[in-house]
């Protein structure tokens, strides 16, 4: 048995390997950043079998923007922007998880003592059969350092605590809002978003560029924050529910809606 064959009975963990990499002539080329990125994972499965750790760090770079993301359980990670922000990133599909995530968001809250500013991005899912299935696929949430992914599996109600989040008016929710999200929301799962903001329509009111309307997240993060975020254009399509996530995929999950928290942040 292989090492990934390891992985899998021992640790229940499916590590696939890219074909292009199983027997690519690693001594003729410059290593890329995939095949670094799996080099390691495979040295760290191969530890990890033998030493059981509590925790397994498996960091992974992104060049151009900067940005880094640590494993340190199951499902917790930190997510490092540009070195100036440490983002505390739990990624689950259990109420439970989302529960406690939400309770102690609402605790910060009585401490802090004046509404928060909370970035949201919300993923649906994909048309099928050319009929839009208007229901979540993923919650993206972040508060401060702290960032929550829920992946909201399908014929599952919403947590209770996730709902009453949404629908408080402790909080100020802002984001880059496709047409139709608040009514969908509010038909389908009742959330009424009572403080709710366009960051797009913030941003023309506030700067006065009436061409900031038509932009996407990255496009008011260059404007309004003065970085450069490229995001994989593998991800920006991602069935993101019909697979478990990898790292990457936390990454920039955690990225989209730190940064509509930023904007927000600047903006408001």
């Amino acid at each position: 048995m292989l090492l990934t064959g390891l992985a899998r009975e021992v640790l229940g963990r499916e590590v696939e390997k890219p074909r292009g990499l199983q027997h690519g002539m690693w001594e003729h080329v410059a290593l890329n950043v995939e095949q670094i990125i799996k080099s390691f994972r495979l040295i760290a499965l191969s530890s990890y079998i033998k030493h059981k750790p509590r925790f397994l760090i498996l960091t992974v770079m992104t060049d151009p923007s900067r940005i880094t993301i640590e494993r340190l359980s199951d499902y917790t990670f930190t997510v490092h922007f540009f070195n100036e922000a440490h983002i505390t990133t739990t990624v689950t599909t259990a109420d439970d998880v989302v529960t406690e995530w939400v309770n102690h968001v609402f605790f910060i809250q009585q401490q802090h003592g004046s509404r928060l500013i909370v970035g949201l991005d919300i993923d649906w899912r994909p048309k099928i059969n050319g009929h839009q299935d208007k229901s979540v696929a993923m919650f993206k949430v972040c508060v401060g350092d702290l960032c929550l992914v829920f992946r909201f599996l399908p014929h599952r109600n919403l947590p209770n605590a996730l709902f009453n989040l949404l629908s408080s008016r402790q909080f100020v929710f802002v984001g880059v809002w496709n047409n139709g999200d608040y009514e969908e929301l509010f038909l389908n799962y009742q959330i009424r978003m009572l403080n709710a903001y366009d960051l797009r329509m913030v941003a023309v009111e506030k700067l006065g560029r009436g061409e900031m309307m038509g932009m996407l997240l990255m496009g008011l993060v260059r404007e309004v924050l003065g970085r450069e975020v490229e995001k994989p254009r593998r991800l920006r399509h991602a069935m993101w529910e019909h697979m478990a996530l990898n790292v990457e995929q936390i990454m920039y999950a955690c990225v989209d809606a730190f940064l509509a928290l930023e904007i927000g942040r600047q903006l408001l």
